[in-house]
């Protein structure tokens, strides 16, 4: 059992790259296959690029750092639609592959959350395995605020 100072919750464990991201189960929409274009020149980091589902704008994301080269491809990518919408659009997180819905354990005030990443939480599965829990909320409002400061003449 894991240290009682972390809170249990249920998960979408994924791989993307050499990781484990677990992704709130509450947010999980679909998981589908889908085209994508290139992220939008500026865009923050942690977008993957940009595509079309039943005609809303799909914003991809990548949860942990992805080469700049596959944010500018074009490409057909695996991805898990987020439940709902935020600031007007349609989010979605890029993935190489989905394990399936386990206990994830995370630390809500962890010592170093990391400061490039700050969306992401140190998580521990059910078999011991570590995980990179992902605070959707805090994602995508850091790219709406780049969004928000970019239109007003703010950080780059």
């Amino acid at each position: 059992m894991p240290n009682a100072e972390l809170r249990e919750s249920s998960a979408l464990t994924c791989d993307v790259g050499p990781h484990k991201i677990a992704i709130p189960r509450s947010q999980v929409g679909q998981i589908l296959d889908f085209d994508v274009a290139p992220s939008p020149p500026f865009s923050n980091a942690a977008v993957a690029g940009m595509g079309v589902l039943d005609d809303d704008v799909i914003v991809l994301l990548s949860a942990v750092p992805a080469p700049e080269r596959a944010r500018m491809e074009s490409r057909t990518t695996k991805a898990v639609m987020i439940v709902g919408e935020r600031a007007g659009l349609r989010w979605a997180v890029e993935v190489d592959g989905t394990r399936g819905f386990e206990s994830v354990w995370v630390d809500e005030d962890p010592d170093d959350p990391g400061p490039d990443l700050p969306w992401t939480i140190p998580g521990l599965l059910e078999d011991g395995t570590t995980a990179i829990a992902i605070d959707l909320d805090r994602l995508i409002g850091d790219i709406v605020g780049d969004v928000r400061s970019n239109s007003k003449g703010g950080r780059a």
